[in-house]
Parts: C-alpha cells; structure tokens; sequence
C-alpha cells in the first residue's frame, strides 16, 4: 500500500538520489515519522485517536502526542490517507478513519457502529441510572467504573439481550471493545473513563434523542430505552 511506505519507511530510504528539490522539501516537513507509524497503526485498526490521554505517572490527562502530530501536519496526513483511497476525519476532539468510497463523513469507520453505540448506551443507562450514580463518574478520572460495577446485570434481561444482539457477549466484552477502539480510558487505579471520542458520541446520543444524564430521580433524569435505541439504528 502507498500509504504504509510514506508513513513508515524512514526519509532518507525514499528520497531519489539526485533530487534535492524533494530532498529539501522533505528536510522542511515537520512530520514526526516515528510519530507517523503509530498514528497509521491506530487507524486503520479503527482506533480513535484522542486529544488527551490518560497519564498513571502524574494521575491525569494529558495532550495526546499523535492528536498534535496530525493536528500540526493535518495537510499532509490527510493527503497520503487520501492517495489510499482512505479519509481521516477531523472530529474536533478525536480522529478516525473512513473509506472515502464507502462511507459517510459521521460514521465511525472499521468500528462497527452498533456495536459501539450500544455499548455506550449500556454503559452510561447501567451505571447512572440502575447503579444510581452521577454521569460525573464516568469521566472523572478519580471516580470511573470497573467490571465489578456490573455485578447485577444479569438480572436485566434487556441488557442481557442487546449485549447478545451486537456479539457484545458479555460487560468484559463490552468494556473490551471500547477500551481497544479508543473509546475508553484506563487509570492506574484499574478503573474506566470516557475518552473524548467516547464523551462525543454521548453527547451526540443525548442530541439525537434528546436523553438527560441528570442524577437518576431528579427533574430533569429521562431513562435511555436501549431497545429504541438499537431498532432505530443508533
């Protein structure tokens, strides 16, 4: 793939000998090649490439070095995903690939939309409004979630079903999923938080559905039907 070879061979393995036009022009990108594989691997595993991330030395976020590098060279990123018929979307606070033939600018490319939707969707309904606590604890880095805090969803049958719709399977999976695609952040303390293309894809639910995150049993506290959710397509 052309792609590969511009994003991972060293510079001067490429540049033909003689051609100092291209030579200076390359001494003039600003490109970070070692920055530039893994941004490449990230993507086209469909791995969302945050603004920030998760530091366990300092316990707190952090500007994501690969977020600035397309950032600070979005140009040049986005014409050599281009010259493989792919498309790096900029979401404001994350990245992602698409395939420019296939699909839409909005959708989530190599990720399987309803997969990670729902797993949203039972994320946040499971932990706000069956375990009670506030929305604050899903993306507070000194708060989060872990396995444990699913221990009675068995009990829910709707969980249960959806989780089996989307091959989700079970909450390890669930959490698997988001954690590996970039949806998810990890703390020193074994816990889990919304990244920024997770917190995004929240808001765009709530937006799109006009769901409330409130505390469960104020005014404003609206239930997240996951059944309305999945048959409407997400």
């Amino acid at each position: 793939m052309l792609l590969s070879v511009i994003v991972a061979i060293p510079t001067d393995q490429f540049i033909p000998k003689g051609n100092l036009k291209m030579e200076r022009k390359l001494k003039n990108n600003k490109v970070n090649f070692n920055l530039s594989k893994k941004i490449f691997s990230n993507l086209m595993k469909g791995v969302m490439i945050n603004k920030n991330i998760y530091c366990g030395k300092t316990n707190s976020i952090l500007p994501n070095p690969l977020f600035l590098e397309i950032e600070n060279n979005y140009e040049q990123y986005d014409l050599q995903f281009k010259m493989a018929g792919l498309e790096i979307v900029d979401n404001v606070n994350f990245f992602y690939l698409v395939d420019d033939k296939y699909e839409e600018k909005n959708k989530l490319s190599i990720v399987n939309k309803n997969k990670i939707y729902s797993a949203i969707i039972i994320l946040v309904r499971y932990i706000t409004q069956d375990c009670g606590k506030l929305f604050e604890s899903l993306t507070n880095i000194h708060y989060g979630f872990s396995e444990d805090d699913f221990k009675d969803i068995d009990a829910k049958v709707t969980y249960l079903h959806l989780l089996e719709k989307t091959k989700l399977v079970n909450v390890a999976g669930m959490i698997k999923v988001l954690f590996d695609k970039g949806f998810l952040l990890k703390t020193k303390k074994d816990k889990f938080v919304l990244s920024d293309s997770g917190k995004s894809i929240v808001d765009e639910i709530i937006i799109k559905n006009k769901i409330s995150t409130d505390e469960p049993g104020s005014d404003n506290a609206k239930e997240i039907s996951v059944d309305k959710q999945l048959e409407s397509g997400l």
